[in-house]
């Protein structure tokens, strides 16, 4: 998924050349270029200047735009190659693409044509790409420990540290220094470098967490984090030392996770009623004893790092007001598992969504809840957003499903219908109940050997979701999304 500059309009891309468009900031969503291509597209990014954007996807397929995604024309293949990952330079000229058996592209006229590079460098998959701010040096990794260095834009390549492992690597993050970068990947790989992707040193001081998939690096290239199937690492020091989160406990499988606005205090649920709390920004974490044996999907945090609330299988709502230490049930007589829930930043007014259209609402911070009538009592609801009034609202579910409401969550009509036939896990939605952006994907096991996310001004609402599914707005084959209704693994 991908936004143009002005934050109304963004893109998603998925299965059988799908692409969605919405210029109200997700009011409603229109699918354009259906006759372009049938191949799965895997991802998507648009430079600057919100304009001109890139898709690509199975088969060497890659789209172009210059009109801020209203219209998209095919761009002539050099391979045939899927193509995994898509970045921009920030002169909206320049741009790499990355896929299967070693393929490089590059593009200096934003993408009209491409010309494929360094082919002979390796026939490895290539599944994460990163590109420096400086434009000019570029990381490419993927399986067999393949990593690949550029200093001038992408037009040539040199493969380095092959010595270091031959784990694959599904995720690589630069600094905004261009210097410091992280790669992880299979087996408790984590690689490090201070000189722009020349040398790189593994961390062989972590194990027993599996496979890593995903990385992130912030810009002061000390703090970053990485996540696997079990378990979150933690770094304030460049990469150099790594600690777990949630060091003492069987975690087992979490579902979702909130931060108070003090930056602080948190919470994570999970499977069989799973409570862990943090006070510390998430240095460390406290076991909750439980008060349920049901899994708990989603977990939403008040402003003032007390209340929060907690939603799960057989209708169950959880409540605490002394910042999780203390949980309550309440008591209702609603039996569909609830994916989401959301507060008001008046923590009284909350909002709660599950199977078979289930549409929840609270005026009293949680003590007492009420059902509230749709027509979608076929189709089970993943997610809910509220804007910071109170009263603009999106859920979002199975086979395309989007509810709208305007007056707190009392009525709820459903748009943008037959746009797709997906299911959608996610929706977010800005303070100013304009900007909101939705996410979704299939119900296949998905192609796990890599891709990438666009940056996004909003980021998706916790969803509960527990079963294996591809992600296509959020277009990340990597990452394994968890549904409701299967009882699946991780």
């Amino acid at each position: 998924m991908a936004f143009a500059g002005d934050a109304q309009h963004g893109l998603a891309v998925g299965e059988e050349g799908t692409i969605l468009r919405t210029s109200d900031a997700g009011g409603h969503w229109l699918q354009v270029a259906a006759n372009v291509t049938q191949s799965w597209l895997t991802s998507l990014v648009f430079a600057t200047n919100g304009q001109v954007g890139l898709a690509v996807g199975h088969s060497g397929t890659i789209l172009r735009t210059r009109d801020g995604g209203e219209n998209w024309t095919p761009v002539a293949k050099v391979t045939d190659q899927s193509l995994r990952s898509v970045v921009f330079a920030g002169d909206a000229q320049h741009g790499l693409a990355v896929g299967d058996r070693g393929t490089i592209l590059r593009t200096s006229d934003a993408g009209e044509h491409w010309s494929q590079v360094a082919t002979n460098v390796t026939q490895s998959w290539l599944t994460s790409l990163a590109l420096a701010k400086n434009g000019q040096v570029g990381l490419a990794v993927g399986h067999s420990g393949t990593i690949l260095r550029t200093s001038d834009g992408g037009e040539n390549w040199t493969p380095v540290a092959t010595q270091v492992t031959d784990m694959v690597l599904r995720s690589v993050a630069f600094a905004a220094d261009a210097q410091h970068g992280l790669a992880v990947g299979d087996r408790d790989t984590i690689l490090r470098t201070s000189d722009g992707g020349e040398h790189w040193t593994r961390d062989d001081r972590v194990n027993m967490y599996g496979d890593l998939k995903s990385v992130a690096f912030a810009a002061d290239a000390q703090h970053g984090l990485v996540v696997s199937e079990v378990t979150i690492l933690r770094t304030s020091d460049g990469g150099e030392h790594w600690t777990q989160v949630v060091t003492k406990f069987n975690t087992g499988n979490l579902f979702s996770v909130a931060l108070a606005a003090d930056a602080q205090h948190g919470l994570a649920v999970g499977r069989y009623g799973r409570i862990f709390s943090t006070t510390d920004g998430g240095d460390n974490w406290t076991q909750i004893r439980g008060c349920v044996s049901e899994d708990l999907n989603c977990v939403a945090f008040a402003s003032d790092a007390q209340h929060g609330w907690a939603v799960g299988d057989r209708g169950t709502i959880l409540r605490t007001g002394d910042g999780g230490e203390r949980w309550s049930r309440v008591a209702t007589n609603f039996t569909q598992t609830l994916s989401c829930v959301v507060f008001a930043t008046n923590a009284q007014h909350g909002w709660a969504v599950g199977h078979s259209g289930t549409i929840l609402r609270t005026s009293d911070g949680g003590e007492n809840w009420t059902s509230v009538a749709t027509q979608v009592t076929d189709k089970d609801l993943q997610s809910v957003a509220f804007a910071a009034d109170a009263q603009h609202g999106l859920a979002v579910g199975d086979r395309d499903t989007i509810l709208r409401t305007s007056d707190g969550g009392e009525h709820w009509t459903q748009v943008a219908t037959n746009l797709t036939t997906e299911t959608l896990f996610s929706v977010a939605l800005a303070a100013d109940s304009k900007h909101g952006w939705v996410a979704g994907g299939d119900s296949r096991e998905g192609d796990s050997s890599g891709g990438s996310i666009s940056s996004a001004p909003a980021t998706a609402a916790n969803t509960g979701v527990k079963s294996t599914e591809t992600m296509i707005i959020l277009h990340c084959a990597p990452w394994r999304s968890r549904r409701t209704p299967s009882r699946a693994g991780p």
